[in-house]
């Protein structure tokens, strides 16, 4: 078991462990307000770029589906006549401040190592301009000089130096907020007051039950609640450096070998399980796990006469460069899907808080 997974297994309850990094989850909560005071002060300035932001976050350490929610939202936008564009922090690449453009149209520019697995995740499904690097504020800048009127903030919660005008706030419906501690003791970023800075809570994956339910009405009061679920929508492969779509049928019937290394593989797991495909073994990795050669020849060992290597398309932008057979490696395509009642009131979120007259000048 790996490290992460010993401390995964301790948020989701108040055991030993989790008990005994109490002191240092207390000086993890010190840390944090120390930040948002410097913030709230002015010691961290706070910069307003010239068009409208949305941010895409969550409360809780990966897993509640960021990347597929800022993808769903940048679509949103583009289909109303908008030029949104993604920033990334570009976690697991060699970006550093940056700002470098990922991509755009679709293509990415960047590699996997170069710009991190999520960002290229955003470029090839999104199709809108993306651009990555841990300065957001010059990232932004870089967006707008590209000709984006949105921008959409990957994972910005947690963010203080550019301004928002929507705050959207992710929960994952299967683990809620774990043992409700803070870092490293439990997987909260910030205590579950910070929810009242969202303008609308998204709970992803599934229908919370009601006890999370209450508890979300509860802390942010007057914020709306909506829910999102995961869908599986199609096949995905990369033959010559070209992304090539299949329908979901092409794996129904078929022998895989499922590969992840990601943060909570539960909900890929789950729309696996709901294709007719005869999974016959699985392989977990940490989350953002550079792939080695050692690992493709494990994953090939173990995928025997299989007839796919079925895994994440996160994954799928590092495990492509490695020499599969052609057609073996598959990624399950996924998106984020709202029933119609939420789905306008997200809509109208974004049109009255995250966009402006085409010709205006931003205040």
């Amino acid at each position: 078991m790996s490290g992460r997974e010993v401390f995964e297994r301790a948020w989701r309850e108040s055991g030993v462990l989790s008990t005994a990094l109490l002191p240092f989850a207390l000086g993890f909560r010190a840390a944090v307000a120390t930040r948002r005071l410097l913030w709230r002060v002015g010691a961290i300035p706070c910069h307003r770029a010239p068009v409208p932001v949305v941010s895409v976050g969550n409360l809780t350490v990966g897993g509640t589906g960021k990347t597929p929610m800022a993808i769903f939202v940048a679509r949103c936008l583009a289909e109303r006549g908008h030029r949104p564009a993604i920033l990334s922090r570009g976690y697991g690449g060699r970006l550093g401040q940056g700002p470098r453009l990922v991509g755009r149209d679709g293509r990415a520019d960047l590699s996997a190592e170069e710009a991190g697995d999520e960002a290229l995740v955003l470029v090839e499904r999104s199709g809108v301009p993306v651009v990555g690097g841990a300065d957001r504020v010059a990232a932004a800048t870089l967006a707008v000089a590209q000709g984006a009127d949105v921008i959409v903030l990957d994972d910005g919660f947690q963010h203080w130096r550019l301004a928002r005008d929507l705050e959207l706030v992710l929960v994952d419906g299967h683990g809620g907020f774990g043992n409700g501690r803070l870092l490293p003791a439990g997987p909260l970023r910030e205590g579950l007051a910070a929810l009242r800075r969202a303008d609308a809570l998204i709970v992803t994956k599934v229908r919370p039950e009601a006890r999370l339910e209450a508890r979300l009405e509860r802390v942010a009061r007057g914020r709306p609640i909506l829910h999102a679920r995961l869908v599986a929508r199609e096949m995905v492969r990369w033959e010559g450096g070209t992304r090539i779509v299949a329908p979901l049928g092409g794996l129904l019937g078929r022998s895989v070998v499922l590969v992840s290394a990601i943060a909570d593989p539960t909900s890929f797991y789950e729309l696996a399980g709901e294709l007719d495909i005869h999974a016959e073994d699985v392989l977990e990795f940490p989350d953002h796990h550079v792939f080695t050669q050692a690992d493709w020849q494990r994953i090939t060992q173990a995928a025997g006469m299989v007839d796919h290597v079925l895994c994440t398309e996160k994954d799928l932008a590092k495990l492509r460069h490695l020499p599969f057979a052609r057609g073996r490696l598959v990624a399950l395509g996924v998106g984020m899907e709202f029933d119609a009642a939420d789905g306008a009131v997200l809509a109208r979120l974004l049109e009255e808080r995250a966009t402006v007259p085409v010709g205006t000048a931003r205040a």
